[in-house]
């Protein structure tokens, strides 16, 4: 790679966050620079810069030396979640000045979301669900461990559903295959945790089922925004307990994250709380609120206070 940075006189580079702390990569980004072939710089995830992206927040916290260093190349930032303090931490952080905002509605009319209590009969529901809406469609589960992707995936296999699971502490080719297959509609339905997500991208997801509470209401969305990219009508499907929000809220207060994050997280959890007994408009009333976006005037889904507007999508 470096080879072909430094004498192509055309290059596009796709670098993982982690990487640009790299002195070797540095230096050719120099070279370029130095030779005017850099064009523009574009970071994408960049929610990771705020608290709600703890696990790579340092990595993406350092990218703010590429604006030193090229202080004139035009910077692009995209992100899927925002919430109000998000343009002040990407501003700090990346040393942006005189940006330009363009927003986009969090609210995307072909998604439906129910929120269904989950019972004993939970996978039976998800079968019936799938094969009465969606059969031989593809499909997102996500699930809160590793062994719930491994026995939801199993299950449906039984169902004679078209299933593969996805976590973290799979070997990498075995989780590149299914992802794959996936992709190339060899099976209908990924089993994923939160480890399938960057990077995923793919059109015609018809339906996404939360097996569990989310972790918080950015990370639902951000997990629904999976789904409908075509524009088709597409399914958000949410299965609530008061049990599993007492798992989550475990999961969250013995973690390895710091405790601004865990602050945020619980209290984002504690409004998810909201979902147990949303309707579908009150549920996509409630998501558009929490990131302090208002829904003009009265639409299909009813009414909408007004609220401040936030900051949102792309920053350069």
């Amino acid at each position: 790679m470096m080879y072909s940075i430094s004498t192509f006189q055309s290059t596009d580079l796709l670098c993982h966050t982690r990487g640009c702390r790299s002195d070797a990569l540095l230096r050719q980004l120099e070279n370029l620079y130095a030779r005017e072939l850099l064009d523009r710089i574009v970071i994408d995830e960049t929610h990771c810069v705020s608290q709600w992206g703890h696990d790579l927040r340092p990595y993406y916290q350092s990218l703010g030396i590429l604006k030193q260093k090229f202080s004139n190349i035009p910077l692009l930032v995209l992100t899927d979640i925002a919430i109000a303090s998000f343009k002040e931490d990407v501003v700090q952080a990346l040393g942006l000045v005189d940006c330009i905002i363009f927003r986009q509605s969090f609210n995307r009319p072909n998604l439906r979301f129910s929120v269904i209590p989950k019972t004993e009969k939970c996978m039976e529901d998800i079968d019936k669900f799938i094969k009465d809406n969606h059969f031989d469609e593809c499909g997102i589960i996500y699930c809160l461990s590793r062994m719930d992707s491994e026995k939801v995936a199993k299950k449906l296999q039984g169902f004679w559903h078209k299933a593969a699971f996805y976590h973290a502490s799979m070997d990498p080719d075995e989780r590149a295959s299914f992802q794959k297959m996936w992709s190339k509609d060899e099976v209908n339905i990924i089993c994923a945790t939160m480890a399938f997500g960057i990077g995923i991208n793919k059109s015609d997801v018809r339906f996404f089922i939360q097996h569990s509470l989310p972790k918080s209401i950015e990370g639902y969305h951000q997990e629904c925004g999976r789904t409908g990219r075509d524009g088709q009508h597409s399914s958000c499907i949410l299965y609530y307990s008061y049990s599993n929000y007492i798992r989550v809220k475990h999961m969250l207060s013995h973690g390895s994250m710091e405790q601004s994050s865990f602050a945020s997280h619980a209290s984002s959890l504690n409004s998810g709380r909201v979902l147990e007994t949303n309707t579908e408009n009150h549920l996509r009333m409630e998501i558009s609120l929490f990131f302090k976006e208002a829904m003009a005037g009265k639409t299909r889904f009813g009414a909408a206070r007004r609220v401040t507007r936030g900051d949102f999508v792309l920053i350069y």
